[in-house]
């Protein structure tokens, strides 16, 4: 190449690199949010939404058929980022009514010898309003939490609405869980989840600890940790406190989420602690360190301030992160502001592990 041509690369290079750092400055004045966050959150703004009467159709139109969503894209499995999870039995087939997804650090070593948390398994549940399978922002975060902490994340692929309903999931994880417990019993276990998958982690651990009670066995241990990302807490939404934060949101609308959850819900009440974890007792998560992450930003951020206020009142050891200007799910974009939530992400695994 011509040294012209080096010079006018170079000089575009540089412009580029100079609006870039213009734009994240004019950001962090105006917005108090970086460049990147600011884009993605404009992005977000413009992108179609369905109505309620959309979401009721498009749910109508799937019923019957074949889930289009159902597991990672052979890709995924064919780099090594991902690989099927085999429980000892058959791995070529769905285990407990769904297939399970094992990311684990590139480097072996890590997990044993490096890792953050030696004998420590993370089960994530996705998110995706309860109407979405894994998506390549869940691949791309989880993979990145295996490769920093140096630690094994399951992953199962439970059928969404209208291809499952609570029900399903919570026989199939809870299956998954105790079998992964009972073959594993020195194994340290945090369950974790984005969204929908954050309240459904939350309503399993609940459900757990009153199965325990009321049995008197305890027969399904509880999580060593419970890390919730913007979790979806109430199916019907009722907090009149989130009308103020709609217009913030760029991600969610009320009216939409409660026909989703709705549909979720199958045969269960929407009041269902199962569907709705905030009306559970704020006690059956004592057997748990509980870590909250939400943006101020969200319609969520109501629900889930009073939770942790519940849970700390309840004497349940509770860690609340609030990222102000932050939206739904912020720590899975891949924004500057998504570096503090994987260092409060990766406390909260090693306390829970500790204390």
């Amino acid at each position: 190449m011509a040294r012209s041509s080096w010079l006018k690369l170079a000089a575009g290079a540089a412009a580029v690199a100079g609006a870039a750092w213009a734009f994240d400055k004019y950001a962090r004045e105006k917005f108090q949010r970086s460049g990147l966050s600011l884009a993605v959150n404009k992005y977000l703004e413009l992108t179609p939404h369905r109505t309620v009467q959309q979401e009721m159709a498009w749910l109508d139109e799937r019923k019957g058929t074949e889930r289009s969503d159902r597991g990672l894209p052979g890709l995924v499995l064919k780099s090594g980022i991902a690989s099927v999870y085999d429980d000892g039995n058959d791995a070529e087939s769905e285990t407990f009514g769904m297939a399970t997804y094992r990311f684990a650090p590139r480097d072996a070593t890590v997990a044993t010898a490096d890792g953050i948390a030696p004998r420590t398994t993370i089960l994530y549940l996705h998110g995706g309003c309860y109407t979405g399978g894994i998506s390549a922002a869940h691949v791309a975060f989880i993979s990145a939490l295996a490769s920093r902490y140096g630690v094994t994340i399951l992953v199962p692929d439970y059928d969404p609405a209208p291809y499952g309903t609570a029900a399903d999931a919570y026989r199939h994880i809870t299956a998954l869980y105790s079998t992964f417990r009972e073959l594993n019993p020195h194994e340290r276990v945090i369950l974790m989840g984005d969204s929908a998958g954050a309240g459904l982690a939350l309503g399993l651990a609940a459900s757990w600890a009153e199965t325990g009670s009321r049995s008197g066995s305890g027969a399904v241990p509880a999580p060593e940790g419970i890390i919730a990302i913007s979790p979806w807490l109430d199916g019907t939404l009722a907090n009149s406190e989130i009308s103020a934060y709609t217009d913030r949101d760029p991600v969610l609308s009320p009216d939409t989420l409660r026909v989703d959850a709705r549909e979720w819900a199958g045969s269960w009440s929407m009041s269902d602690p199962r569907i709705s974890p905030a009306f559970a007792d704020a006690s059956a998560w004592a057997g748990s360190q509980v870590t909250l992450l939400v943006g101020t930003d969200e319609i969520f951020f109501p629900d889930t301030t009073d939770f942790a206020t519940r849970l700390t009142t309840a004497g349940v050891k509770t860690k609340l992160h609030i990222a102000e200007k932050m939206t739904h799910d912020y720590p899975l974009q891949p924004i500057p502001e998504a570096r503090e939530a994987f260092d409060q992400i990766e406390m909260a695994i090693i306390q829970a592990i500790v204390e």
